[in-house]
């Protein structure tokens, strides 16, 4: 039967392999035949939904693979047959902590799916995942769903998320604890479940904060709005003060500017001064 090894592109978003303990490489394969048709990169990408949720898994990259690809890998992995030691042992390479291994097989109708994840370390099955892609679903959707299912098993916790609201929408924000507002959105933080502290912050404005717990695969808003905080030039009540002032007398004001600190004085009928 003619089988496709995945090794081609996908969206660059790992670093070059360091040894993670829950690092995973993904080897999608594809089973040719009338039931159907499905890429092997489409194949990776329908995984990659399922892990870009799950915190601590770093997901090695089609790229690198791809690499190796060219130094022999396909051919080293395809003799290893369903040989979950062997495959494991290939997969060291990559310093990989975790292997998951998808099959897509269309010489059956309906096609039938196989996840197997492997333990690089021990050089064994940790888990698996096989059965038909039922009538009227997407191959692919049932990937996603699988593998989302098979690492949610294996203890892998699935992120929060936190949505900032914030008024003016220039404040700086920061999570306690917690990391870096997401790339690209400096209101939004993907998180562990928990409790944080989110606080907002800009020059001339009060600072705020709010509470918000966050659990396994939610997503929660937290609100909060800044008030300005005006000068003495810019808000009424000296004005409102001298006003007062008038209907008893004579008032004079001035600005004594000879002290280091400009002091805003007022006189009623030329009697005192009183600096503040």
């Amino acid at each position: 039967m003619p089988l496709a090894l995945a090794l081609g592109a996908a969206p660059a978003h790992a670093a070059a392999p360091t040894r993670l303990r829950d690092s995973l490489a993904v080897l999608p394969m594809v089973v040719e035949g009338p039931g159907g048709d499905s890429s092997v990169s489409a194949i990776y990408d329908a995984v990659i939904r399922a892990t870009r949720t799950r915190l601590g898994l770093r997901v090695i990259s089609a790229e690198e693979m791809f690499v190796a690809s060219n130094e022999g890998l396909v051919a080293r992995v395809r003799d290893c047959g369903s040989d979950a030691a062997c495959i494991a042992a290939k997969l060291r390479m990559f310093d990989a902590r975790l292997g998951l291994v998808v099959v897509l097989n269309y010489q059956l109708d309906p096609p039938v799916y196989s996840l197997q994840l492997l333990d690089t370390d021990a050089g064994r099955k940790v888990a698996d995942r096989v059965g038909e892609v039922p009538r009227g679903e997407a191959p692919l959707d049932v990937v996603t769903r699988e593998a989302d299912a098979l690492l949610g098993a294996e203890g892998f916790v699935k992120s929060g998320r936190i949505v900032v609201d914030v008024d003016p929408p220039r404040a700086q924000l920061r999570l306690t604890p917690g990391p870096e507002p997401d790339p690209g959105t400096p209101n939004v933080f993907t998180v562990a479940p928990g409790r944080y502290t989110v606080e907002g912050s800009l020059e001339g404005f009060s600072t705020e904060h709010t509470e918000v717990d966050v659990t396994s695969g939610e997503t929660k808003t937290a609100k909060l709005e800044l008030d300005e905080q005006r000068s003495l030039w810019r808000t009424p009540w000296p004005w409102v003060a001298i006003g007062a002032a008038v209907v008893g007398g004579t008032v004079a004001a001035v600005v004594v500017s000879q002290r280091p600190d400009p002091c805003f004085c007022t006189t009623l009928n030329g009697q005192g001064c009183i600096c503040k």
